[in-house]
């Protein structure tokens, strides 16, 4: 099984500046089906896009504080946020640098 990207499944904010978008799911289930789960602090957002009809698509860099499931060895990660005019899970950073977080993420397989 190849495992080579991640995708956020959800985030718990712990700071008040902190603004997303998301769809959220039991907490229990969330840490049953993550395949990894760190404590981040964003750091940059890296790159935005915004379409004609007002979606964003951003890239943001995270800094890992902590891992709390499953092992990650960069002191970053790269998430994609997305923002679009259609009732669907949804999350867009429009954070300050240094908010902190609970990131819940699994691989895609490929």
């Amino acid at each position: 099984m190849k495992k080579n990207k991640l995708i956020l499944m959800s985030l718990l904010f712990i700071s008040f500046q902190s603004w997303a978008i998301w769809a959220p799911l039991s907490l229990s289930n969330l840490v049953k089906h993550s395949d990894l789960i760190v404590l981040a602090e964003y750091d940059k957002e890296l790159s935005l896009k915004i379409g004609n009809n007002g979606s964003k698509w951003q890239t943001i860099q995270f800094k890992v504080i902590q891992s709390i499931k499953g092992g990650i060895k960069s002191k970053t990660i790269k998430v994609h946020g997305w923002k679009t005019g259609k009732c669907v899970p949804q999350c867009f950073f429009e954070n300050m640098t240094g908010d902190k977080m609970f990131m819940f993420l699994g691989y895609i397989q490929k």
